[in-house]
């Protein structure tokens, strides 16, 4: 929601003109309507005071937004040779990044998902499970990892499209 929208729908639901609440506000009508019209932009400190002379309050949160794209992508692969040398150790091959990662998209707490090549129904789960939590240690995040067959129809064409190697 824009500051426009937020002073607007706090004025109607005050019942307060614009003249009203300009005058509540210490600003003039035609500052305010600006403002509700989105032709100035008022700072937060004066967005947070017109507000306030509605009587609701302002909220306003610092939220974490993307990192830098494919800034995961490099971490992986600076950790390359150590995510590597744990899957040898369980029978896994051919390590895979897909989702969110590979298409650059991550945010601070998305997580890794991996693609791999291992004969689950010869040697089970459990070495994937281990192999997960092996690259959460080395990398610090949560880490969720499948093969080609374990993934669910309606997921696998994307995720074997969007699949970049480690």
């Amino acid at each position: 929601m824009d500051a426009s929208t937020l002073i607007k729908e706090a004025r109607t639901r005050a019942g307060l003109t614009q003249a009203q609440l300009a005058h509540a506000a210490g600003t003039s009508q035609p500052t305010l309507s600006a403002y509700e019209s989105g032709a100035k932009s008022p700072s937060v400190r004066t967005l947070d005071r017109i507000v306030r002379a509605t009587g609701a309050s302002l909220d306003v949160r610092l939220r974490a937004g993307p990192i830098a794209r494919g800034e995961l992508l490099a971490h992986l692969r600076e950790h390359g040779t150590e995510i590597r040398n744990a899957a040898r150790k369980r029978r896994i091959r051919s390590i895979r990044v897909f989702g969110s990662t590979a298409r650059g998209e991550e945010t601070p707490t998305s997580d890794v998902d991996l693609l791999v090549e291992f004969n689950a129904a010869k040697h089970g789960v459990l070495p994937l499970a281990g192999f997960a939590a092996d690259v959460r240690t080395i990398i610090g995040r949560d880490v969720d990892v499948t093969t080609t067959s374990l993934l669910r129809d309606e997921v696998r064409t994307s995720a074997l499209a969007e699949a970049v190697p480690l």
